[in-house]
């Protein structure tokens, strides 16, 4: 296997953390759950999820299962910031 060969190995691996046998996946599926206004924003909105899944994995105590924490975490966090992306007023969201 040659060094671009490994590379590509390297990237295609899955990040597994605790339960979440793969957190790239996981927060794909979060995202594509948001309204379809969010696709625009796909990609910011997978990378603050990543980021979100990794803080959120710091901080709980060893031995902890991290996916229930995300199940009710992470949804409201996505959503959150796709509205603020597409610009719309979370008061008004939240009334219709």
């Amino acid at each position: 296997m040659d060094k671009d060969d490994n590379m590509r190995h390297l990237t295609h691996q899955p990040l597994r953390l605790r339960d979440v046998a793969d957190v790239h996946g996981y927060v794909r599926d979060a995202v594509a759950l948001l309204a379809p206004t969010a696709v625009s924003h796909r990609d910011a909105l997978h990378a603050h999820g990543v980021r979100g899944v990794l803080r959120v994995e710091r901080a709980l105590p060893p031995g902890v299962p991290l996916q229930p924490v995300l199940d009710a975490v992470l949804p409201v966090r996505l959503e959150t910031l796709a509205r603020s992306l597409s610009g719309v007023d979370p008061a008004l969201a939240a009334a219709a």
